[in-house]
């Protein structure tokens, strides 16, 4: 982000499940688990370099007999810019992450864990994908955690803008936990289009598990209102 430049994301979503995958990968039932959310994640430029990024929110959710609602996880940390040549550029975050009353990993129950430190690898480049203004982007990211297993995670974003003000958006998010029996995996996909209104975009979309072992089958809604100054 340029220095003094902010951009802010308000986000809901909706993900449920009623089936899960187990030690093979192949579906079964569980007790039906939903989580609602709502997030604001934020950026805003300090320097040419440096970059500030958090998140706060709230979840309301069942789990099986187990009903919470309250505080999710905060978020906060620096992004380095290591690298920018014409539309592409990298850069590494470091931060901190406060367990909230949630589902902290995909994988667990809610409210179980205590903090994460977080070291994520971003690489992104902007251009055009026939003749339409396009973006993508890679993020590989550490999780070190307390009270619950080490994950490693890997997300991608595609989008191209389709029309004038509109865009496409394709995003995966997979990852492993680390522990002494079998670890969890699990990979998502999520579709978006979204409206561009000057210094606003609304994005609607939908999240859906794809494939895993030892996590839930998790689906919804996701809709989010962005905005940059």
């Amino acid at each position: 982000m340029a220095p003094g430049e902010t951009q802010t994301i308000l986000k809901f979503e909706d993900q449920r499940a009623s089936s899960g995958y187990g030690l093979g990968g192949v579906g079964v039932p569980i007790p039906d688990r939903r989580e609602d959310g709502l997030s604001l994640f934020f950026e805003h430029g300090l320097t040419d370099r440096f970059t500030l990024q958090g998140k706060v929110g709230l979840v309301d959710g069942v789990d099986g007999p187990i009903r919470y609602r309250g505080r999710g996880p905060l978020e906060l940390g620096v992004r380095t810019l290591l690298w920018r040549r014409r539309g592409a550029v990298a850069s590494l975050y470091v931060g901190g992450v406060v367990s909230g009353a949630g589902l902290n990993a995909v994988w667990a129950g809610p409210g179980a864990g205590r903090g994460d430190v977080e070291v994520r690898f971003l690489a992104g480049n902007a251009g055009k994908f026939f003749g339409r203004h396009a973006y993508s982007e890679l993020q590989v990211v550490r999780l070190q955690r307390r009270k619950l297993d080490n994950e490693l995670r890997v997300e991608t974003t595609s989008a191209v803008d389709v029309a004038p003000r509109w865009r496409v958006m394709v995003q995966s998010y997979a990852g492993r936990a680390y522990h002494d029996g079998p670890d969890a995996r699990w990979f998502k996909g999520e579709a978006s289009l979204m409206r561009d209104m000057g210094a606003w975009s609304l994005q609607a979309g939908w999240r859906q598990s794809l494939a895993g072992r030892e996590a839930s089958k998790d689906h919804g809604p996701v809709v989010a209102l962005w905005t940059r100054f």
